[in-house]
C-alpha cells in the first residue's frame, strides 16, 4: 500500500522505482565481481549502470578508501589515444567520465595529498577529461560534466592563447535592414585576440591581485574555474585588461608597446566569420550541436572549447553562444529606435570613445547559452549600459600596438 512493490503476479512483486533498483543492484555489485564486474557493465551501458556505479563506488568506499581508486581504475585502465585518433572507443570515454565521478565524489577532499601508486591513475583520468572536452567526445551535456571534472582534477589547457587575424578586408554586417546593415567591405590591419573568452581562473587571479570586488557566485567555485568569467562590467573588464597589459609585459609575452584590451565590434566580427562572409563561425548550417544555445538546452554556461566543431576560421572558440562578450564599441543612446552608430562601420566616428559616458550603450557580440540561433550570428549586434552586469554577459581580449596620437587601446 505504501507503493514501495508493485505486484505482478501471484506472489511476484517488483520495486517500480528506480532508484530503489539502482541501489540493490549497487548493494549486489559491492559484493559479487567488484570492481570489474561493475567497471564492465558501465562501460558498455553507461545509460543503464551509471548510477548504480556511483552508488556501488560510494558504499563500497565506506569499508576503505582503495575501493574508489580500484573502480576508477576498472573503469579507466587505458591511456587517451593520441592526436591522429579522430574518434575514442565509446566505453574508454564513458569509463573516463565515471572514473572521475567517482574519485570527486568519494575521494575528493584527499585528492591533493594522493600515494605515488594513485598519481598515475588519477593522472590518466584528468588527461581523458580534457581529451573529451577539446575533440568533442561524448553528448555534450556529459562533456560539460567531463569539463567540470577537468577544472577541479587542473585543466593546463593555455587560457592565454591568442590568435593572430591577418590584415586585410572583410565583409561586415549582414542583410539590407536592421542593426546589422548593410553589409559592407571593411580593412582592418593584423591583431591578435584571445581564443577562448576569459574564464573565471583567470578574472579570479585578477580580483585577488587587486582586491576587486566580483558579483559572480559561482566564479570562485573550483568546478567553474574553467568556465567563462560572468558577472562582469564593461568597466570592470577594461580594468582587468589595464592588470593584464602590466602582467604580460613583465612577462614577455607582448612587447612593451603593445597592450590589451577589449575587441572593437568590427575586429570581434572578423574573428569569429573570417572573409567569406560566412553566418555562423563553423559556416552558413545552423547545428546546434557546434554551440551552446538554447536550442541545445543545456541551462547554463559551460565549459570554454567544449564545441571544437564550432571553432572560427582563424581559430577562436565560442564566438557563438555560452556568453555575451563586450567591445568596445559604441550602439547609441537608450531613447534612440535605431543605433547611433551605424553602418557602414567607421573607427573615425566616435564609436570607439572609451571615455563616452555611463548612460550610451556599448555593443555585445555572440550570442549566450538562453537566447536562441538567432542571435548566435556572427553578425548580430546587441546592446548594454557599460555599467551593466548580468549571468551571461562576459568578454575576451585583443592584443595590439598602442596606437600614435591616441590613448592606449584605443582603435584607429
Amino acid at each position: 500500500r505504501a507503493g514501495l512493490l508493485a505486484a505482478r503476479g501471484e506472489g511476484v512483486y517488483t520495486l517500480p522505482h528506480r532508484t530503489f533498483q539502482e541501489y540493490l543492484a549497487a548493494c549486489h555489485l559491492t559484493d559479487h565481481g567488484f570492481p570489474d564486474d561493475v567497471a564492465d557493465l558501465a562501460r558498455q551501458d553507461p545509460g543503464r549502470w551509471r548510477e548504480a556505479v556511483l552508488l556501488a563506488a560510494a558504499k563500497a568506499s565506506r569499508g576503505t578508501t582503495s575501493a574508489a581508486w580500484n573502480l576508477a581504475e576498472a573503469l579507466c585502465y587505458r591511456d587517451p589515444p593520441d592526436e591522429a585518433c579522430e574518434q575514442a572507443d565509446g566505453a574508454d570515454c564513458w569509463g573516463a567520465l565515471l572514473a572521475a565521478r567517482v574519485l570527486l565524489e568519494n575521494e575528493r577532499e584527499r585528492l591533493a595529498q594522493v600515494s605515488e601508486r594513485n598519481k598515475p591513475k588519477l593522472e590518466r583520468v584528468r588527461l581523458w577529461q580534457r581529451v573529451i572536452v577539446e575533440r568533442g567526445w561524448l553528448p555534450p551535456v556529459d562533456r560539460a560534466l567531463a569539463g567540470q571534472a577537468l577544472a577541479v582534477l587542473g585543466d593546463d589547457r593555455d587560457f592565454d592563447e591568442l590568435v593572430t587575424i591577418p590584415d586585410g578586408p572583410f565583409l561586415m554586417g549582414e542583410g539590407d535592414s536592421g542593426d546589422a546593415s548593410p553589409q559592407h567591405e571593411l580593412s582592418l590591419p593584423e591583431f591578435k585576440i584571445a581564443k577562448y573568452p576569459v574564464t573565471n581562473a583567470q578574472y579570479l587571479r585578477f580580483v585577488k591581485a587587486t582586491d576587486q570586488s566580483w558579483r559572480s557566485e559561482d566564479g570562485r567555485l573550483p568546478e567553474c574555474a574553467n568556465c567563462p568569467a560572468v558577472y562582469v562590467s564593461w568597466h570592470e573588464a577594461w580594468v582587468y585588461c589595464e592588470w593584464q597589459t602590466e602582467v604580460w609585459r613583465t612577462e614577455g609575452k607582448i612587447g612593451k608597446d603593445d597592450v590589451v584590451r577589449l575587441p572593437t565590434e568590427a575586429e570581434w566580427e572578423k574573428a569569429s566569420r573570417g572573409v567569406d562572409r560566412r553566418a555562423y563561425p563553423w559556416g552558413d548550417e545552423w547545428d546546434e550541436t557546434r554551440c551552446s544555445t538554447a536550442e541545445l538546452g543545456l541551462g547554463g554556461m559551460c565549459v570554454v572549447g567544449m564545441f571544437p566543431d564550432g571553432v572560427g576560421p582563424y581559430g577562436c572558440l565560442d564566438m557563438a553562444g555560452n556568453v555575451w562578450e563586450w567591445t568596445i564599441s559604441l550602439w547609441g543612446e537608450k531613447n534612440l529606435v535605431n543605433p547611433k552608430f551605424k553602418y557602414p562601420y567607421s573607427s573615425k566616428d566616435g564609436r570607439e570613445d572609451l571615455e563616452a559616458g555611463d548612460n550610451i550603450y556599448r555593443v555585445v557580440r555572440g550570442g549566450s547559452f538562453f537566447r536562441n540561433r538567432s542571435v548566435a550570428r556572427c553578425a548580430y549586434r546587441l546592446r548594454h549600459y557599460p555599467g551593466d552586469y548580468w549571468y551571461s554577459g562576459g568578454f575576451r581580449v585583443v592584443v595590439s600596438s598602442v596606437q600614435e596620437g591616441g590613448k592606449s587601446g584605443e582603435a584607429g
